[in-house]
């Protein structure tokens, strides 16, 4: 359970910068609830109440770059915690990455994602997950297919960007075109 949560969260300070700077309150709002919640039952008090703090801040709409970078400590320093106690995965069985990712090819199927996730239907991000999956290793993408499996489209966005931001890649943030 620590695992999954340190592998899971670990950059969850990140992808609520990411929404804030998109304006994407509901997105942000019901990550930082999750988070709290998450943090909540494995007793992380500090990451627990500043996900309380920030989930508050995207409900009333006025979170900002401020407000997510306590955040990242705290999760930080937990995951470092955590690590400590049941080890890093990434040292026990990492999966094998391709010897080079063409960052340019990925960052515009991740952005082609996004786009497919705004339009709130399975079809389309299935078909750019099919894609991705000829350049990147399976599990990387694994949260992102789960969301999509559960019609979670706003928490698809977030691990795509989670996925951005562990190789590396800046996105370019989509103006939000549905409306929840």
């Amino acid at each position: 359970m620590l695992r999954r949560f340190a592998d899971s969260y670990c950059t969850a300070g990140h992808a609520l910068r990411d929404l804030i700077a998109r304006g994407d309150w509901t997105a942000g709002a019901g990550l930082a609830h999750k988070l709290k919640g998450a943090a909540g039952t494995l007793a992380l008090s500090e990451v627990a109440r500043r996900a309380a703090l920030i989930e508050q801040a995207f409900k009333s709409e006025r979170a900002s770059a401020e407000d997510w970078a306590g955040l990242q400590d705290a999760l930080d320093a937990a995951v470092d915690a955590i690590r400590g106690v049941v080890g890093d995965p990434a040292e026990v069985a990492a999966p094998p990455l391709p010897a080079v990712i063409d960052v340019d090819a990925v960052s515009r199927l991740l952005q082609a994602l996004l786009r497919a996730l705004d339009t709130d239907s399975p079809d389309p991000a299935e078909s750019s997950l099919a894609e991705l999956t000829k350049v990147l290793p399976s599990d990387q993408l694994r949260s992102v297919r789960a969301c999509v499996d559960g019609f979670d489209f706003r928490a698809a966005e977030v691990e795509v960007l989670r996925v951005a931001h562990a190789l590396g890649i800046p996105l370019t943030p989509l103006e939000r075109h549905n409306v929840d």
